[in-house]
C-alpha cells in the first residue's frame, strides 16, 4: 500500500473546526431564517484569533506522511485496560482508540492524533476522517483550548480553560466549558444509536446498552453475516422505532439525519472481518463482542467486559480506504431508499409516539426534498450546508475571514468536498424545529 500525503487537503480540519466552533462559542440568534446579522466585535476577534491558530496548526500537519500500512499498525499498539479515571464516551471506535494508544489513554485526544488514528487503524478515507473529527472536536472541545485542538472522547475533562482563557468573557457560559463527546447530546452523538441508549431513555448515552448490542448479534446470527451494510442498516431502522416508542423527547433533526446515520452506518466496514474470500467483510459474534467491549455467557446473555473494548488478535482493517462518498454517502442513499421513514426529518412531541414529520421541502424553502436527497450529490451537500446554515449569521465575518486567510495560502481551503455539485440554499426556516422539546433540550 502507497503512503498517503497530506498537502493542501489538510486544511479543510482547521478550517472546518474553526467555522464550527463559532457555531459553538457565538450566542444564539434569532430563529428566523433570515438571520439577520449583528454586530459583536468581540465574536469578531475571538474568531480572527482561533483562524489564526487554525493557520499555524495548518502548517505543523501539512505535511505529514502516513508511511506505515494501516493493515499492520495494531502491531504496535497493544491493547492496555481502561482505568477508573479514563474518559470514555459514545463513540466505541473513540473508545478503542484509546485503549490501543492510538490517541491518549486518557480519553483526551487531539486533532491530529485522531485524524491519523482514523486513517491508521479503521483505514478511514480521508474525507471521512476529516468530516468526523472535524465536527467531533467542534461541538465536544472548549473553545479556550483551541490551540491545543484537544477534546474530550467522554464527558468533561477534570479541568478545561487553555491558554486563551483570558478572553472566555465573549463566550456563553454554554461553551465555555469542554462537555466532551457524551455531552453533545443531539448535536454530535444522537438518539437511535446502533448500540447506545437514548440520554432520555436511559440516562446514559456512552455506555453499550446491552438490550441493543444483543439484538445486533441476533441480527448477525439470524442472517447473512457477509451483508454487514443490511444487518447494520435493518439495526439502525429497529433502533429508530425503539427510540419512538420509548423516549418522549426522540429527536431526529437534518443533521442528526446524516450524523446519526453516517455514524451507524460506519459500523459495517469499520468492524467487520476480513479475508480472501471476503474481501468486502462479514460479521463475527466473537469479533462485534470484542470490538464493543462486551463478552457473552453460553446461555447468550451479554455482559461489559472488564478492561473494555480491543481489537482481537489478528483482526486487521479493509484493505481500501473507507471513503465518506462511495462508502457511507452510499449506503445513506441505499438505507433511505430502502426505509423512507430513516430520511424523515422531525421527532416526537413529549410523549412516546408522537412522533411529527417536518417537510424537508418547507424546511429548506423548497431546494430540497425527501425524494430529492437520494439523487446525485443532494445527501452530501445537504449535510454540508445545512451544517453552514445553521451556525449564527451574527458571525459570518468570522467565518469569511477564516476562508479568506486559508484560500489565500492554499487553493484548496475548504475543499472538503470538491467534486460536489450542489444546488443553492440560501437559507432554512430553523423556527420550524422549536416545536421538538428533544431539539430544544439540547440548545439549553
Amino acid at each position: 500500500m502507497s503512503p498517503r500525503k497530506f498537502g493542501r487537503l489538510t486544511i479543510p480540519i482547521v478550517y472546518m473546526a474553526a467555522r464550527l466552533l463559532v457555531f459553538v462559542i457565538s450566542p444564539l440568534s434569532s430563529s428566523s431564517a433570515a438571520r439577520p446579522m449583528i454586530s459583536n466585535p468581540r465574536a469578531l476577534l475571538t474568531g480572527i484569533l482561533l483562524g489564526l491558530t487554525a493557520f499555524a496548526q495548518a502548517f505543523v500537519l501539512r505535511n505529514l506522511t502516513l508511511s506505515l500500512d494501516p493493515r499492520q499498525m495494531l502491531d504496535q499498539h497493544p491493547f492496555v485496560p481502561e482505568g477508573s479515571n479514563d474518559l470514555r464516551g459514545p463513540c466505541p471506535g473513540m473508545n478503542l482508540l484509546a485503549n490501543h494508544n492510538y490517541i491518549s489513554h486518557n480519553g483526551i485526544a487531539n486533532v491530529d492524533n485522531s485524524l491519523t488514528a482514523c486513517l491508521q487503524a479503521f483505514n478511514g478515507g480521508l474525507d471521512l476522517c476529516i468530516l468526523v473529527v472535524s465536527f467531533g472536536f467542534a461541538y465536544a472541545a472548549s473553545p479556550v483550548d483551541f490551540p491545543l485542538l484537544t477534546y474530550s472522547i467522554g464527558g468533561p475533562p477534570p479541568r478545561s480553560g487553555g491558554p486563551l482563557g483570558g478572553i472566555t468573557g465573549t463566550f456563553t457560559s454554554r461553551a465555555c466549558h469542554a462537555v466532551g463527546l457524551s455531552g453533545t447530546h443531539n448535536q454530535f452523538e444522537s438518539d437511535s444509536s446502533a448500540t447506545r441508549c437514548d440520554l432520555d431513555e436511559c440516562g446514559d448515552n456512552h455506555t453499550v446498552d446491552l438490550r441493543a448490542f444483543k439484538a445486533l448479534l441476533d441480527l448477525v446470527e439470524s442472517g447473512d453475516p457477509t451483508q454487514t451494510v443490511d444487518i447494520i442498516i435493518q439495526q439502525h431502522v429497529n433502533q429508530r422505532r425503539h427510540s419512538i416508542a420509548n423516549n418522549p423527547y426522540y429527536f431526529h433533526g437534518p443533521v442528526q439525519m446524516i450524523l446519526s446515520g453516517a455514524t451507524t452506518l460506519v459500523t459495517a466496514p469499520f468492524f467487520a472481518d476480513y479475508s480472501e474470500e471476503h474481501p468486502d467483510g462479514y460479521f463475527t459474534i466473537d469479533t462485534l463482542c470484542s470490538l464493543f467491549g462486551v463478552q457473552r455467557y453460553p446461555n447468550g446473555t451479554p455482559v461489559l467486559m472488564p478492561g473494555g473494548p480491543r481489537f482481537p488478535a489478528g483482526w486487521r482493517p479493509r484493505s481500501t480506504p473507507v471513503n465518506l462518498i462511495s462508502d457511507v454517502v452510499a449506503n445513506l442513499i441505499k438505507m433511505w431508499t430502502a426505509y423512507p421513514e430513516t430520511i424523515q426529518i422531525g421527532g416526537n412531541l413529549g410523549t412516546i409516539n408522537s412522533f411529527f414529520g417536518l417537510d424537508i421541502s418547507d424546511f429548506t424553502n423548497g431546494v430540497y426534498t425527501a425524494a430529492s436527497l437520494i439523487e446525485g450529490d443532494n445527501a452530501a451537500c445537504f449535510v454540508y450546508q445545512v451544517s453552514q446554515q445553521l451556525m449564527p449569521a451574527a458571525v459570518k465575518n468570522v467565518e469569511d475571514t477564516v476562508y479568506a486567510l486559508l484560500e489565500s495560502t492554499f487553493d484548496s481551503a475548504g475543499g472538503l468536498f470538491p467534486s460536489l455539485v450542489c444546488p443553492e440554499l440560501a437559507g432554512v426556516k430553523t423556527e420550524m424545529l422549536e416545536k421538538y422539546p428533544g431539539y430544544t433540550r439540547s440548545m439549553n
